[in-house]
């Protein structure tokens, strides 16, 4: 009899502990971060560090990482059958607050949520600004959006003008391919009051042809040109393949009259000489804390501000900058440095 009754109290509690969890698990609030990339590559890693510096010890949560792809797929057929994919996993799981992460996941996800009153949106790592997905003026939506730090910038290229013995105002081109963030930056860019700098304009190119040519006739037009991006050039106007990265940064180099300076870090990653971007941390960092803060308290979205960059990371090569008799002042060196961005 007593062992029947101990039995029936230990079983009591096996279940009484596994409802509990089970409850426990059931009602954590949701978070889903969302990228728009396919893994945890080195240009989202810096991100994923700011996200999981403000994520710790949140066991409290339920947080599910999710890695799309929408900005490997290139066809807008494919990208929009992943979209697809994305959004039913939302409507599966529901989870409180999407964390959305790159353009190409608010594009093809999150803006299919806009105003949804049982869901609510932290973006980061958008080009610019986030009108093109209609999440502007969403009253469930808030984040970071990534712009140049061009007020940086061009104080940097002031002393390296200065060492050249150049001119001022500086002459500067921006020179990148057709995507949508190119485009975005180079907006950004014509519409900036410079200083020391006379900003010449942009040149979209669709090929690594156009882009070689452009660069042979920088010398007679500029004394910098800054590049933000150049993954989507092809190969001719005949062959549609994606020129490498690395070869269309190793080209430029070797053949630029000029010198080029990235607005991210990426262009120093493969192999460039200098850049001068928004901090990526910082991105991550941001909407990790607007996103504790949504699933922590009964909170509006639009109650807490869309976040600019204050930050910026500098990445540099000495080899490069040797070559063009260029030092980087020490202030710029301890900040490459500091983000593991400096390279011989």
């Amino acid at each position: 009899m007593k062992s029947n009754l101990r039995f029936g109290l230990i079983l009591a509690f096996v279940i009484g502990v596994a409802v509990t969890i089970i409850q426990f698990n059931t009602h954590r609030p949701r978070l889903l971060v969302l990228h728009s990339a396919g893994a945890e590559t080195e240009r989202i890693r810096a991100i994923n560090r700011g996200l999981r510096d403000e994520l710790r010890n949140k066991n409290y949560f339920s947080i599910r990482w999710y890695y799309s792809g929408l900005s490997d797929k290139g066809d807008q057929g494919l990208a929009e059958a992943e979209g697809l994919r994305a959004r039913r996993l939302v409507d599966g799981w529901a989870p409180k607050v999407i964390l959305a992460v790159g353009d190409e996941a608010q594009q093809y996800v999150t803006r299919h949520y806009a105003n949804r009153p049982d869901i609510k949106i932290v973006y980061c790592a958008v080009h610019d600004d986030v009108e093109p997905y209609g999440l502007d003026h969403a009253a469930n939506a808030t984040g970071a959006v990534m712009i140049p730090p061009l007020e940086a910038l061009e104080e940097m290229l002031a002393g390296l003008g200065q060492q050249l013995g150049l001119k001022r105002p500086l002459r500067v081109v921006h020179l990148g391919d057709l995507s949508d963030d190119v485009g975005d930056d180079g907006e950004f860019m014509a519409a900036r009051h410079w200083s020391a700098v006379r900003f010449l304009g942009n040149h979209y190119v669709r090929t690594f042809d156009a882009w070689q040519a452009t660069v042979r006739q920088a010398a007679k037009q500029t004394d910098f040109i800054l590049t933000s991006d150049y993954r989507e050039l092809a190969r001719s106007a005949t062959d549609p393949s994606r020129v490498p990265a690395e070869e269309v940064v190793a080209w430029t180099v070797e053949h630029s009259p000029v010198p080029v300076i990235g607005t991210r870090a990426q262009y120093v990653w493969d192999g460039g000489m200098l850049a001068m971007g928004a901090s990526q941390y910082e991105q991550g960092r941001e909407a990790g804390s607007m996103a504790v803060r949504l699933l922590e308290q009964v909170v509006s979205p639009a109650v807490l501000p869309a976040r600019s960059p204050k930050e910026f990371v500098v990445a540099a090569r000495e080899s490069r900058l040797m070559a063009q008799n260029l030092n980087l002042p020490p202030v710029y060196q301890a900040l490459a440095r500091a983000s593991n961005n400096y390279f011989q």
